[in-house]
């Protein structure tokens, strides 16, 4: 983990300082060669030099101001952001963050989650914003600061992310014997016990030719396919869990 501070003159811009409620598109790029990395502020599925895909900067008095943003590192369930916003007036300010996500592959799965609080003049602020992720894989998400007061939006930043899943799964086959076992570690996950359905599919996406029910559980637990009568070919083992609040907790599919 590293950070880093530039200071750049509007001068040495060649344009004019911007003014209260002006808003510029704006964005980060790092590459890295040893090894291959890249990382950007706002996400450019094409070019870097995309304007479209840029974020919002915008420009704006004293009042809300976001100081940091952590999404930690997003996985299948529930998930905790943590923020700290500073107010720079001379008065009580109330503010309000959106955050908002969906699967990059099913934009009407997703939502959205509000929070509004209270900053007090010339301080700091932190908290929590909670939101869930039912689907692993690659997210298109958007995060939203405003000043409720000033009708100022302090900060807009649309990226992707992939949200990861804490379960364990292993696989073992015995094809002397036709059978595959497989082992679920749900240690990581939160808020059990643990229900669900396991399948196994010729593919990602066709029609399951086994699927066995899952009934509460915690910790690891071993379920055994009977494959001989199966003909040869690839397979997918896909678990689908929901929590004690009959939410999701993990949805993950690896190749057999």
């Amino acid at each position: 983990e590293w950070q880093g501070e530039l200071r750049i003159a509007f001068a040495d811009l060649e344009v004019s300082p911007p003014q209260p409620g002006d808003t510029w598109r704006f964005n980060l790029c790092r590459n890295g060669f040893t090894p291959q990395a890249m990382s950007m502020w706002s996400h450019c599925p094409s070019t870097f030099l995309s304007a479209k895909t840029m974020a919002s900067l915008a420009f704006s008095g004293p009042g809300i101001i976001l100081s940091d943003l952590d999404l930690v590192a997003p996985v299948v369930g529930t998930n905790q952001a943590t923020y700290v916003v500073r107010n720079t007036a001379k008065t009580e300010r109330p503010f309000q963050f959106e955050l908002s996500a969906a699967p990059a592959t099913a934009p009407e799965a997703g939502g959205t989650t509000r929070l509004r609080r209270l900053c007090p003049a010339g301080e700091k602020s932190s908290g929590t914003i909670d939101y869930t992720l039912a689907d692993a894989g690659a997210h298109d998400a958007a995060l939203g600061l405003r000043d409720v007061v000033g009708k100022q939006t302090a900060w807009e930043h649309p990226f992707r992310f992939t949200a990861a899943t804490p379960l364990g799964i292993e696989l073992h086959t015995a094809f002397p014997d036709g059978v595959v076992e497989v082992t679920l570690d749900t240690s990581r996950l939160r808020d059990g016990p643990f229900a669900g359905t396991l399948c196994l599919l010729p593919g990602r996406n066709a029609k399951p030719v086994r699927t066995e029910n899952l009934s509460a559980f915690t910790g690891r637990r071993a379920i055994t396919l009977q494959v001989r009568d199966l003909p040869v070919g690839k397979y997918t083992v896909r678990v689908e869990l929901t929590n004690a609040s009959k939410q999701p907790a993990a949805n993950r599919s690896v190749p057999l």
